[in-house]
């Protein structure tokens, strides 16, 4: 594919890509893209040289794909009237750095997706009713008071240990627990996770699905993907034994080729490492594969990993509005998702 990076200057705009000023040398991003490999062909009105930029030996030797790339202005690039052309092949090494930055100006061509990768809680299924009853059973056999659905939906997002921990440290700074005289040192966060963890797995599988409920349009959107010929894969930061019996109960496992969980991997979003490692099960390329979530989570791990991503607006996002972050495009149902992209490519 053409590579279009139209106004790109020279290196003395590329200040705010690097952290490091170039003092007026002409040397394009060459910490920027030090995971890629690029052959780069410029035309900036200089007389410059093909120039090579290899990934470091330490990166994973993966397969190479071609990219559509626009524009770098949220990278601090000034825009002007200079062209420039690149024949690009990109190393699908995990970015790090300013590479992950990079990711975030990539468009990409909707007409080439083959599959996606759909987030769970919050994009999917209302799971804060789940949430909150399993959380305040595992709380009240701890002795301590009730979370607010406030806080859980606040918390939720991360995994259910940060979602316990969070949940404990909450609980216990509270003036009327702190007061009590069963809290001291041995009531921390530390030592009431173990137990707190195993009550909150029985009281989990016991009402999973039961406080739950799934979006309106999901079923439709799911089943439009599929008849586009996507291949679907559900990826969550929940626990692989609670996703896959709530999938289950709620009539939507059908629709995914693979389920992962987020003690499937060693890391869990926002790491890219779990889309790597759904694409390489779905056996598609990143760029290929459309990320759909409810918050930043889904967004990072997506353009760090370089996939497209679709954010829906009725989750979670840890409380807060997910318009205001980063995505291809941001929709009110899952049925949208089409007609949203539609537009970006």
């Amino acid at each position: 594919m053409a590579i279009n990076l139209g106004g790109l200057h020279d290196a003395r705009n590329l200040e705010d890509v690097t952290g490091h000023e170039h003092k007026g040398q002409t040397r394009p991003m060459q910490k920027c893209l030090k995971s890629m490999a690029f052959t780069v062909r410029c035309n900036l009105g200089q007389n410059l040289s093909p120039q090579e930029f290899e990934a470091p030996s330490s990166y994973d030797s993966r397969p190479r794909v071609s990219f559509d790339w626009s524009h770098l202005g949220s990278l601090g690039v000034v825009p002007g009237n200079r062209s420039c052309e690149r024949r690009t092949l990109l190393n699908l090494s995990r970015p790090t750095g300013t590479t992950a930055m990079f990711f975030n100006c990539m468009t990409f061509n909707h007409s080439e997706l083959q599959a996606a990768i759909v987030d769970l809680d919050g994009t999917m299924i209302d799971t804060l009713g789940d949430f909150e009853v399993a959380l305040n059973r595992t709380l009240g056999d701890l002795d301590l008071p009730p979370v607010t659905r406030a806080l859980v939906e606040r918390t939720v997002g991360k995994g259910s240990e940060h979602l316990i921990r969070s949940v404990l440290a909450h609980q216990l700074s509270l003036p009327e627990v702190k007061g009590l005289a069963n809290v001291c040192d041995a009531r921390s966060v530390e030592v009431l996770y173990e137990p707190a963890w195993l009550r909150y797995q029985h009281h989990y599988l016991t009402v999973n699905g039961e406080f739950a409920l799934v979006y309106p349009g999901v079923i439709e959107g799911l089943q439009q993907l599929r008849d586009a010929g996507l291949r679907l894969a559900c990826l969550t930061n929940k626990p692989l034994s609670f996703a896959k019996p709530l999938l289950h109960a709620k009539g939507l496992d059908g629709f995914f080729a693979h389920v992962f969980g987020g003690d499937s991997f060693e890391r869990k979003k926002p790491d890219p490492l779990p889309l790597f490692k759904t694409c390489e099960a779905l056996g598609t390329m990143p760029a290929h594969t459309l990320m759909v979530g409810d918050s930043s989570n889904d967004a990072q791990a997506a353009r760090a990993a370089g996939c497209p991503v679709v954010l829906v607006r009725y989750g979670y996002n840890h409380g807060e509005s997910v318009d205001g972050v980063d995505a291809d495009a941001h929709v009110d149902a899952l049925t949208e998702i089409q007609h949203a992209l539609s537009g970006v490519a």
